[in-house]
């Protein structure tokens, strides 16, 4: 059975980068946020939910509205939540800023902290940086996950990141401080416009096919204007909105479990859950050999915004799984 384990808050589109890879076009321009009291009205609604372990804090930047991220991990916390972060790092000029702040956080439930290290970045904020990150909340034991967003000619990887950051290699492969996670750039949002497709690194059927996803509907996602989603890798959705295929409604209309329990019943979110999203590419070419779809992704999440996107390949996958559907309820009634 799946059950919510996160529930992840965005809490604004403005970020103080223009990273071209970015999926959400976050950038200094956008002006989208959600209120603390919104974000503490959705967190209430979530928090009656048994199973959910964490709220984790993500957009845009967080640390732009560092004040309020107390404010709601203070508020989280008193409901015994743990908390989690994104951020950039640009805030980090000191090791004793990192610390102090970190420290703060931690105090608040802040069990993981998530930055990237790539290109893209540090186009914009320096190693030293991430590095005073790292090393605080490594201190602190604070989980540090590190994204390395990467293409075919990326200089940076897994086996040289340390000495780009500065960090013991062994600090940084060490499970219990860090993670280290590879994967190349989803084209929507901004990396669509600026990001050549020939240049990410993809991988076929073979690899792709029957491989689950754990995040879907596990980390339920809200946005600033409250559009609720199945997770946080929810394909275009600041282009497509409620076209993807993981929106489930919007928590101004609507309550959270009841958001909550449509996407949990949902047939195609099931499917993404225990088999990949890539067997519904399957099950669409089998319905209309004539769909047209590429044939090489660079991770689940680029297969379900291919789905989000491609709206004759998201029709016909709708049909296509109805029908499945009401043969499966004719057979269980013979």
């Amino acid at each position: 059975m799946i059950k919510l384990d996160t529930f992840t808050i965005f809490l604004s589109w403005k970020c103080n980068f223009t990273c071209l890879h970015c999926g959400f076009s976050c950038g200094p321009c956008r002006n989208e946020k959600m209120s603390p009291e919104k974000a503490m009205e959705y967190i209430t609604e979530a928090s009656r939910d048994q199973n959910l372990k964490m709220v984790a804090y993500s957009g845009g930047e967080p640390f732009l509205f560092y004040d309020e991220v107390v404010e709601l991990m203070s508020y989280s916390f008193r409901k015994k939540l743990k908390a989690g972060i994104v951020t950039n790092c640009f805030w980090a000029d000191s090791y004793d800023t990192a610390y102090h702040r970190l420290y703060k956080l931690k105090k608040l439930g802040l069990e993981e902290i998530i930055t990237s290290v790539d290109e893209y970045h540090l186009h914009y904020v320096r190693a030293e940086n991430i590095r005073n990150v790292i090393n605080a909340a490594i201190k602190l034991q604070i989980r540090a996950g590190v994204n390395l967003l990467m293409t075919r000619k990326s200089r940076i990887t897994k086996e040289n990141v340390h000495e780009i950051l500065g960090i013991p290699k062994d600090d940084l492969e060490d499970g219990n401080k860090a993670w280290l996670r590879e994967s190349s750039p989803v084209l929507s949002g901004r990396a669509k416009q600026h990001l050549p497709p020939e240049d990410l690194i993809s991988y076929s059927e073979a690899e792709l096919l029957n491989n689950p996803c754990y995040f879907a509907v596990r980390n339920a996602v809200v946005t600033p204007d409250g559009s609720m989603y199945a997770c946080c890798g929810f394909g275009g959705a600041t282009e497509n909105g409620p076209s993807s295929i993981t929106y489930g409604g919007n928590l101004n209309e609507m309550s959270f479990d009841e958001i909550y329990q449509k996407l949990k019943n949902n047939l195609l979110l099931n499917m993404i859950v225990y088999h990949g999203p890539y067997v519904l590419l399957k099950i669409a070419e089998q319905y209309d050999s004539s769909i047209k779809f590429r044939k090489k992704y660079v991770s689940n999440c680029d297969v379900c915004e291919e789905i989000s996107s491609n709206i004759p390949l998201r029709d016909t996958l709708i049909n296509a799984l109805r029908e499945l559907a009401i043969k499966a309820q004719n057979n269980a009634r013979t």
